[in-house]
């Protein structure tokens, strides 16, 4: 099973797409600011990270760079910044998808599978990076 970092400061909010999420079939972990989900990324190995960019203490683009140093691990960027700006400092920064908030949670559900089914063509150690 797939396990998810879902990285998201407003509890209201993560909690309604951890629903989603665990519907669909994935573990899902959630952190509530940037700190944590470093922390949590290195203890967890998670599969995938879905991350919000605006995060108390560490904000998302630099948690993004710190784990683009780490590994290929896949991040979706899920965030009320919704410029063309900031959804090219995002791509730009390594995320393979960024999705802008209000949101559907089908639509990030499927999302995450399109990132997962994108990943299918890495090498094994290219995956083994990533949590598996």
């Amino acid at each position: 099973m797939e396990k998810i970092l879902l990285v998201e400061d407003e509890k209201s909010i993560s909690m309604v797409l951890k629903a989603y999420l665990k519907k669909a079939g994935y573990t899902v972990e959630q952190a509530f600011d940037g700190r944590q989900a470093v922390s949590m990324f290195k203890e967890g190995k998670p599969n995938l990270v879905i991350l919000d960019l605006m995060l108390p203490d560490m904000d998302g683009l630099t948690v993004l760079q710190w784990i683009r140093g780490q590994n290929h691990c896949p991040v979706v960027i899920l965030s009320a910044l919704n410029s063309e700006d900031y959804k090219a400092k995002g791509l730009n920064a390594g995320a393979d998808d960024y999705i802008c908030k209000p949101f559907v949670g089908e639509e990030v559900v499927e999302r995450v599978r399109k990132v997962f089914n994108r990943r299918g063509g890495l090498s094994d150690e290219e995956n083994s990076h990533c949590g598996r």
